[in-house]
């Protein structure tokens, strides 16, 4: 039997990441936490919007200070059971990019998409 407590520490997280990647470590931290949900076996969503779109580019190459591949990382999410990952439709195309050109496999959310998601996570961090 689950207690409130165990309830309680399953609930659905959203983990939207809203800052390009690079100028600061905020699209990595979005990543880290999303992977540190889904370690305790926390069900987790990642979304990319705005900027933060920038993040799944392939290809990039991080500057010194941060130096660790976003898209190395990005690559693992699948091995910690971060498996939903949904990008803002109209931001990728607004920057120029498309699924082709992403470091991992997304799901494009539109404006319902997008509604739809922040409706049914339990917790939202945005980061």
């Amino acid at each position: 039997r689950m207690s409130a407590r165990d309830g309680a520490a399953r609930r659905s997280v959203l983990v939207v990441c809203r800052t390009a990647p690079y100028g600061r470590a905020r699209a990595r931290d979005a990543v880290d936490v999303a992977m540190a949900f889904a370690a305790f076996d926390q069900p987790v969503t990642l979304l990319f919007l705005g900027d933060g779109v920038l993040a799944l580019a392939a290809g990039q190459r991080p500057v010194a200070e941060f130096s660790r591949s976003l898209e190395k990382l990005l690559g693992t999410l699948a091995d910690y059971g971060v498996e939903a990952v949904h990008a803002d439709a109209a931001a990728l195309a607004a920057r120029g990019l498309d699924t082709q050109s992403l470091a991992l496999p997304v799901r494009l959310a539109g404006t319902e998409e997008l509604r739809e998601l922040f409706a049914a996570h339990e917790r939202v961090l945005t980061v």
